[in-house]
């Protein structure tokens, strides 16, 4: 049987088809992340877990107005103690989308990031990401994590902004 992910991209596919600009086998697109990342000069630091990786597919239609098919996989699983004061030390910008600050225990170990990156003159930059983690988790939620968080920078469109503040306040 397929993933769930492959099953909830094929129901987008078909629902959204006239509308996709383009689509590069989607369902079997396999190819070394980590090895492009290298590539791209990019430190990368793997952390091994039992359980699926983190998926993302991004549909853009014709206007630009983009959608996500997410499946974080065990990619929400990382402790505070799994991350390692070496990855962040020396950066110049830590970048995290918003939904790495929600749930536990990724939670926990951005803000050790976070403040790591702090300690050693680095910017912080979230981007919302995704308007329907911010929903779930609320506004409360979010505006807390922000807080805490208190990026240099904030990324996020019309439709992200609005799930955290509503759009009276924008």
């Amino acid at each position: 049987r397929p993933p769930v992910m492959g099953d909830r991209l094929r129901h987008v596919l078909r629902a959204v088809q006239p509308d996709i600009v383009h689509v590069h086998n989607l369902l079997n697109l396999s190819f070394d992340l980590p090895a492009l990342a290298r590539a791209a000069g990019v430190k990368v630091h793997p952390v091994t877990r039992r359980g699926t990786s983190a998926r993302l597919v991004a549909l853009v239609d014709r206007t630009g107005q983009r959608s996500f098919i997410t499946d974080r996989g065990v990619a929400d699983d990382l402790p505070r103690s799994g991350l390692k004061t070496s990855w962040v030390r020396g950066i110049d910008v830590l970048h995290l989308p918003a939904y790495s600050l929600l749930g536990q225990p990724i939670g926990a170990a951005a803000l050790r990031a976070v403040k790591i990156a702090r300690d050693h003159g680095a910017l912080v930059s979230i981007d919302l990401a995704s308007r329907r983690p911010l929903l779930d988790a609320g506004r409360a939620a979010v505006k807390a994590a922000l807080a805490e968080a208190a990026p240099d920078v904030l990324l996020a469109n019309l439709d992200e902004a609005d799930a955290v503040v509503g759009r009276r306040q924008l």
